[in-house]
């Protein structure tokens, strides 16, 4: 299982490190704020 997620965060990195080589600022911007609403945003529920 740990494996997994570190190879996630490392693709997640990768493409992070891709966009901004490229200037695709769109792009970057759009990956930023997926990745907000993916771990950044935290459902409350009891």
């Amino acid at each position: 299982m740990n494996g997994i997620i570190i190879l996630i965060l490392a693709l997640l990195f990768i493409m992070l490190i891709k966009l901004l080589i490229e200037h695709n600022w769109i792009g970057l911007l759009l990956f930023l704020f997926t990745l907000y609403l993916v771990f950044g945003v935290n459902h409350h529920t009891r």
